[in-house]
């Protein structure tokens, strides 16, 4: 069989996203999209979704699912918990993910219900992805919460 491969990319004239309703993607979070990350051997990833109640999330690696999160925390997998923000109204999934040996690019995608978002790591190549300068004035600088999960593959 073939396989699928699914990326994101969104249009956001001066990094204005539309605002996400509650269990949506705040893609802002996750900038930028793609990584250029020649030399290194890991990477953060910050996914948040609005609001602090949800129905579900899904956290996939190149399109196999590796978790769940039910109804705001229980998890099914081993990527550790979801960390509810309540003053800033969001959920957030911090992750420091490691290269898998021999592998050029890895895709996480983040799934909610309605809305998701990837960010794929390109761990041969050097450059910088379009929206880290196109963003680079409209940046939202809210808190994040320092919880990381050290993923192994």
């Amino acid at each position: 069989g073939s396989k699928t491969e699914i990326y994101t990319i969104y249009f956001a004239k001066d990094c204005k996203f539309p605002t996400p309703k509650n269990g949506d993607i705040i893609v802002e979070k996750s900038i930028p999209l793609y990584r250029f990350l020649s030399g290194k051997r890991e990477e953060n990833v910050i996914f948040a979704m609005k609001g602090t109640t949800f129905s579900m999330a899904r956290l996939y690696k190149d399109n196999l699912p590796i978790c769940e999160w039910w109804h705001s925390g229980q998890n099914f997998g081993k990527c550790g918990n979801l960390t509810v923000d309540k003053e800033n109204d969001q959920i957030i999934y911090n992750a420091t993910f490691s290269k898998t040996a021999n592998k050029k690019y890895e895709t996480y995608m983040l799934k909610t219900l309605f809305t998701f978002v990837s960010v794929t790591l390109d761990w041969d190549n050097v450059g910088e992805a379009p929206e880290v300068k196109a963003c680079a004035d409209h940046r939202i600088d809210e808190p994040i919460l320092p919880l990381k999960c050290r993923c192994k593959k």
